[in-house]
């Protein structure tokens, strides 16, 4: 079979290769390395294999064939949140940082606790120690009332003269030796903030909660109430304003290791329900590891141990529709930020979108929080146990699905083998029965069986996308078995391709999800309206457009103007408007574009709907004529 260009395009970046597998010439994306070694650019290789021969390949394939040096560029942008090292963000003196919030009053800030004070750290790789204290394990700034509080020993600080350095006198700590400190944000008027501190012993534990109260004498703390709890405890959190989640460390048998306290009675009660049968699993040790700690969630609370979490109700009953979040290694602290919930175990951090209990990545990498409580306007801080520097959490669009038919998926199961019959030569042909294709989506079904040359198991659930196939549905994802289990039916399964196929899957996802987006934009200029529907669709990667084929020309004749390369990929997409009935025709070149000045690369999509309706070419028409008039207003 002869090569494809893309195969041969891959062979020529082979020879252009350093010891390190880095091109010679091109830069470097400058990427964390701990995110650029989750993916190896030679796992494209083997899909390339099929590109020209076989028409009706599964969309997972055609879409992904060229994106091997964009690899790590995608990866990144899939990630719900990727870790950045802040310039020059790490402590020089003694210790190392224990804890650190960000400082919203002056950009890339960051005001964080060492062994010997806090530190005021700004973006230009500057520090300044603004006070002197022993083993800061915690800082919390409230920006609405001008107070940072700090322990081990409980202080606080008016935030303005702590940054200036104008503090005339320090106050007396309002408590010593705590382990732990959790604080209450209040939203309701008239209704104060309140910190709770833990101090605990072998046998015991005392809490301590303060108000805090602003008056004419300042800001400052005020002691509201002190209760004893008969157990060792090693951490508290607030349910409510007037209520907190207390972890034991210790339990006898079927005791949970959560018990909720009533501050204002001081009445004790277990937080899970005892009646509650379906909680059963929670006072198995074994299966749910060591307690950390209790969050509030959209209404309910969310349960987390060193091996799961799980959702309960306001009576403390399991949550209905809840699915538990079952950690892939046992983790040592939890922060939820935003819709996401950051799982820190000792060699990966794993990031769960809350909206649907679903794992959406793995970071690998030694990371230890620095805020354990982050507000909403606040990025997520993370200690890099390896580089000792300050991380953030830069937020980013999650991966979406996939609009492709794979409802019926799993009906058949297939067995890798040459699609040739070498004992009687004959012509080249699609190796796929095209009778048991769906034609909405140009597919053949998959099967969700294990191949027979597979090592590892993988994930057999789908996600369900944003895209609607009809009224009452959505487009849904093969899954990475389903997806595995194409490469075997093409016989391209390696130990790599094993490795990385749930990667590949999510480059896939990307891409359909973006394409969707600026269909909805032309749509939208038809009515305004979020009910049209992706009815079906074909892979076309041999087939120029008209509208590619112009630009090729033009780049024939101007080549320092136009594109000269040709779309990698097309596929045609029929959309359904529900109001009129109308079925409209979309057309999607793929493109590479130049990279960016640092050498990141650029991807293009074409989106248009196709020159065969009259309401087409008007809208085709009026796009174009605006975007003339917006050059020539600009110019």
């Amino acid at each position: 079979m002869p090569l494809s260009k893309w195969r041969i395009a891959l062979n020529g970046l082979k020879t252009t290769t350093n010891a390190d597998h880095r091109p010679r010439t091109a830069p470097d994306i400058a990427l964390p390395p701990d995110i650029t070694a989750q993916i190896a650019t030679e796992v494209y290789e083997l899909i390339m294999n099929y590109l020209v021969d076989v028409q009706s390949l599964l969309a997972c394939m055609l879409v992904c064939r060229a994106w091997y040096p964009r690899s790590h560029h995608l990866l990144l942008r899939l990630m719900a949140c990727r870790p950045r090292a802040m310039s020059g963000m790490f402590h020089g003196g003694a210790g190392t940082i224990n804890c650190a919030v960000p400082y919203l009053d002056s950009e890339g800030a960051v005001i964080y606790g060492a062994s010997d004070g806090i530190y005021l750290g700004t973006k230009d790789a500057s520090r300044d120690r603004l006070i002197s204290l022993r083993n800061v394990t915690h800082i919390e700034i409230f920006y609405d009332v001008n107070l940072l509080t700090a322990d081990s020993e409980l202080v606080s600080f008016p935030l303005q003269s702590l940054v200036t350095r104008t503090i005339k006198s320090l106050e007396a700590p309002r408590a010593k030796n705590l382990i732990f400190l959790t604080v209450h944000r209040s939203v309701a008027p008239g209704q104060r903030h309140r910190v709770c501190v833990l101090k605990s012993s072998t046998l015991s534990g005392v809490i301590k909660v303060f108000d805090i109260v602003r008056d004419q004498r300042g800001t400052r703390l005020t002691s509201a109430v002190e209760l004893y709890i008969p157990m060792e405890t090693s951490s508290v959190h607030f349910l409510t304003h007037t209520r907190v989640a207390a972890v034991l460390k210790k339990t006898v048998a079927r005791q949970s290791a959560f018990e909720m306290i009533n501050i204002v009675s001081a009445e004790t009660q277990s937080l899970l329900d005892p009646s509650d049968t379906r909680l059963a699993f929670a006072s198995k040790k074994d299966e749910v590891g060591r307690a950390i700690g209790v969050f509030g969630v959209s209404g309910n609370f969310l349960v987390c141990t060193e091996k799961m979490a799980f959702f309960i109700d306001r009576h403390g009953r399991l949550a209905e529709d809840s699915t538990k979040l079952k950690w892939k290694d046992k983790v040592a602290s939890v922060v939820i930020n935003g819709k996401y919930l950051f799982a820190f175990a000792t060699e990966c951090l794993e990031v769960w979108n809350l909206e649907d209990s679903q794992l959406v990545q793995r970071i690998k990498g030694q990371y230890r929080p620095l805020n354990d409580m982050p507000t909403a306007k606040e990025q997520l801080l993370m200690l890099d146990l390896n580089t000792h520097h300050i991380t953030k959490s830069v937020a980013a669009a999650p991966p979406q699905a996939c609009p492709v038919d794979h409802k019926s998926l799993g009906s058949t199961s297939s067995q890798a083998s040459c699609p040739v019959a070498h004992d009687t030569p004959k012509p080249a042909q699609c190796p796929v029965d095209h009778d048991a294709i769906d034609i909405r989506n140009q597919m053949p079904h998959l099967s969700q069986d294990v191949a027979p040359s597979q090592s590892t198991s993988l994930p057999t659930s789908r996600t369900i996308s944003s895209i609607p196939r009809d009224p009452s549905s959505k487009w849904e994802y093969p899954s990475p078995q389903q997806f595995y289990n194409a490469l075997v039916r093409k016989g391209n399964e390696t130990p790599e391709e094993l490795a990385h196929v749930e990667t590949m899957v999510e480059i896939h996802n990307f891409l359909n999800e973006e394409a969707w987006q600026e269909v909805l934009k032309w749509e939208k200029r038809v009515h305004n309206s979020d009910d049209i529907q992706l009815t079906r669709f074909k892979g076309r990667p041999g087939e120029i457009s008209p509208k590619a084929r112009m630009w090729l020309f033009a780049g024939w004749l101007l080549p320092s103007r136009f594109n000269t390369e040709p779309p990698f990929d097309r596929h045609d997409w029929i959309v359904r408007r529900p109001k009129t009935g109308e079925e409209v025709r979309y057309v999607i070149d793929y493109y590479s574009a130049p990279p960016e000045p640092d050498g990141s690369p650029v991807f293009s999509l074409d989106v248009r709907p196709a020159l065969d309706s009259v309401g087409s070419i008007k809208e085709r028409i009026a796009v174009a004529t605006e975007e003339v008039w917006a050059a020539l207003r600009k110019d």
